[in-house]
């Protein structure tokens, strides 16, 4: 009986051949990994936006009754969302927390210079009103942006474009509760856009 001979080289391709076919084999039978879980964009964004307002309590606590303090964290984080969206006159604000306040009084003399008043100790404090009128900025700017990520990410309209969202939201009755889409002001109305763009990573 003849013995059937193979070479080295022979023998190592058919070996190689099976091992790659067994692997292939046991990959194929391993259950597939779990799926990763999907990120709400709408989610993310307000989670975002939450987390470089002030609080709301505050703000809210705020509005009925004004207390300026410069070393409050929520004071300087309201004064951090004015300077970095231009919410006041479309300039940027110096941050509150920077030179104990004084950058930040010498912007508000220049644009409202009856809003720096005496606080009865030889020190100057802000004009509770003009302070409510920055929170109420503020305020409504959050309220913007959470209508219009709710309206571009979370509705049953896709739209296309965020522009779109803007638009639609311009002519509905409850978006009209927020002064931003009440005025329908294009230059308001493109800060909220970018703000939303920026929390969606695309700016």
């Amino acid at each position: 009986m003849k013995r059937f001979v193979i070479s080295e080289d022979e023998r190592r391709r058919i070996l190689s051949m099976h091992e790659s076919a067994t692997k292939r084999q046991y990959l194929s039978e391993q259950p597939n990994a779990a799926p990763q879980p999907q990120v709400n964009p709408f989610n993310q964004v307000m989670g975002k936006l939450t987390a470089e307002m002030p609080d709301m309590a505050w703000m809210k606590n705020q509005i009925a009754s004004p207390s300026f303090v410069v070393t409050d964290k929520n004071a300087q984080k309201l004064y951090d969302v004015i300077n970095k969206y231009k919410l006041v006159q479309g300039v940027p604000a110096p941050a509150l927390s920077l030179n104990g306040g004084n950058d930040f009084f010498t912007w508000v003399k220049s644009i409202s210079p009856k809003s720096i008043i005496s606080n009865g100790e030889g020190n100057i404090d802000l004009n509770k009103e003009f302070f409510k009128n920055h929170i109420n900025y503020v305020g409504n700017f959050a309220d913007a942006v959470g209508r219009l990520a709710r309206a571009y990410l979370n509705s049953g309209t896709k739209y296309e474009k965020i522009e779109d969202a803007v638009e639609a939201l311009k002519s509905d009755v409850n978006a009209k509760n927020n002064e931003y889409f009440a005025s329908g002001n294009d230059q308001a109305l493109t800060v909220i856009s970018n703000a939303l763009r920026g929390y969606l990573g695309q700016s």
